[in-house]
């Protein structure tokens, strides 16, 4: 015995794979955009850390001059030098993905 076979049996198979591979699609995308941009904001963050211990280790060891803070900033980070009685503190300022403004300080002690 045959099986009738309805017209557009396979037409409609193909648009709904279609409109089911689609929506996968359509939900998927945005995870992974959002997933790379939180792995460059912690490369960035990695990136300032590294660059306040570099900067830590540099005023331990010699007498900071300007200019090196200025070698240490660019056009991804800034980075400050403060001092208030006896203490010196240095922070790197830098813009994530969402260009909100982040901010890594680190206190140095004995400084005299």
């Amino acid at each position: 015995m045959l099986l009738k076979r309805e017209d557009g049996f396979i037409l409609q198979d193909a648009i709904l794979t279609l409109i089911c591979f689609s929506l996968l699609v359509s939900l998927t995308i945005p995870f992974i955009t959002q997933l790379y941009k939180h792995n460059h904001d912690i490369e960035r963050h990695e990136e300032a850390y590294h660059q306040l211990q570099q900067a830590k280790a540099y005023i331990l060891k010699y007498d900071p001059p300007a200019s090196y803070l200025e070698e240490l900033s660019n056009e991804n980070f800034s980075t400050i030098l403060l001092e208030d009685d006896q203490q010196l503190i240095v922070c790197i300022k830098w813009k994530d993905s969402n260009d909100t403004n982040k901010e890594l300080c680190q206190y140095i002690p004995n400084y005299t």
